[in-house]
């Protein structure tokens, strides 16, 4: 049986030559660019992987939610940053002439759901899956419409719900057929925390998060050099370029960077330090790195990060990590740590088979015996068809029913 990454090509970003040309009959069928459909094969897949991702979820007590694809801007966005204000299409309600947004992202809305509408106090698990609409591609995968699936933990701030969270992504990529797996964690909260005792303005911060996500010792220099920064704060910064790598010898170098760096960053470090080797016990067969310049979703992000990868891809399989604050602007704070990936970026990379889609034959009758013979196979879980006469035949029926001395039975083509 063919595998699935057979069925999800690469899609081309950016404007083409076909999506420059003023409509016409000859090109008003094409999507638009980062936009794709699935074909009957590929959607039997995509829905052979989809129960297989809710499966998991729910065998680990996930419950299921549906936020919906519309929300006010005000309330999608809220708490969310800046990065998902750029990514989310925009319209306007023609009822209420309000500014309304397709969701680009779910997670915030589950921290809606969270904190506004169940407004529990015990732990909630919440999961879903669903279709996202974003104006740039963001994944490295060219597309625009992901098809997200998550799990967030909701209500307890230990590191014990960051390893479950961890575990539970990795359960439900393995479950898709994705294999060697590796994880790289970093902490948004000591940069920040960092950042905060070096007493940068705004536009400091954001020159310094480029450079640290881009990793540049050049511009590093240059803006040292530019902001006259004091020896132990260069030394800082300067050293958290090269913090990356194997777990022992990254913290080993971490500590003796951090030694002066005050009693929250050294707490915070021991934290991610114990939460790193809490994972390693618990998840003995995954690998695990560290990388302490691994900012992504630093203004929506509080502590722990993490990125999911395969060896087939460059980029990230999935993301996730813990984001504290969120629930405090829906007017509950709650300790919230989760993960999302995009289903049909992970059906790329997967080594499942398709299931068989081979079909029974059935002639057309008014026969009651015939319809009751069908109706018992298919309760069985056989896929029968209706042939008509002029109806080509395909490969795909390799039985047929026929009567036979006035009993109705399926033989093989």
């Amino acid at each position: 049986m063919p595998c699935i990454s057979e069925f999800f090509p690469r899609l081309k970003t950016g404007p083409t030559e076909d999506s420059r040309l003023v409509t016409s009959n000859k090109n008003r069928w094409l999507l638009p660019d980062g936009v794709d459909e699935l074909l009957p094969e590929q959607a039997q897949l995509l829905e052979q992987c989809r129960r297989q991702v809710l499966d998991t979820f729910a065998a680990n007590g996930y419950k299921l939610v549906q936020p919906p694809l519309l929300e006010f801007i005000d309330s999608l966005l809220t708490g969310a940053g800046n990065d998902l204000d750029l990514l989310t299409f925009k319209v306007t309600d023609q009822y209420s002439g309000r500014m309304m947004g397709v969701r680009a992202d779910m997670t915030p809305q589950l921290s809606r759901i969270d904190a506004h509408v169940l407004n529990q106090e015990s732990v909630n698990r919440l999961c879903y899956l669903g279709s996202v609409l974003q104006t740039a591609d963001r994944s490295g995968f060219h597309s625009r419409e992901p098809i997200q699936f998550g799990a967030e933990l909701f209500g307890y701030a230990g590191e014990q719900a960051d390893v479950e969270i961890i575990r539970l992504c990795t359960d439900v990529l393995n479950s898709l057929g994705l294999s060697n797996l590796y994880v790289d964690l970093g902490h948004v909260g000591i940069f920040r925390e960092l950042i905060q005792q070096a007493g940068f303005n705004p536009q400091q911060v954001t020159e310094m998060v480029d450079i640290c996500l881009r990793k540049s010792w050049p511009d590093m220099s240059d803006f040292i050099t530019q902001h006259q920064l004091d020896d132990e704060t260069a030394k800082i910064f300067k050293g958290l370029l090269s913090l990356e790598g194997e777990v022992n010898q990254t913290f080993d170098a971490a500590q003796a960077l951090m030694e002066n760096c005050g009693p929250e960053v050294r707490r915070q470090l021991q934290e991610f330090n114990s939460l790193v080797r809490l994972l390693m016990d618990y998840l003995p067969s995954l690998t695990v790195s560290i990388d302490f310049l691994e900012l992504r979703g630093i203004n929506y992000h509080t502590g722990a990060v993490f990125s999911v990868y395969c060896d087939q891809y460059a980029h990230a399989i999935a993301k996730g990590g813990r984001y504290d604050d969120v629930g405090q602007a829906f007017g509950r704070a709650r300790p919230a740590t989760g993960f999302s990936a995009d289903l049909k970026q992970c059906l790329n990379f997967s080594k499942l088979d398709i299931e068989s889609d081979k079909l029974i034959r059935a002639p057309f009758s008014s026969d009651p015996a015939l319809r009751e013979f069908i109706q018992a196979l298919r309760e069985q879980g056989e896929k029968v068809i209706i042939g008509f006469e002029q109806e080509q035949l395909s490969d795909t029926y390799e039985r047929r029913i026929i009567n036979q001395n006035g009993e109705w039975k399926v033989i093989d083509e």
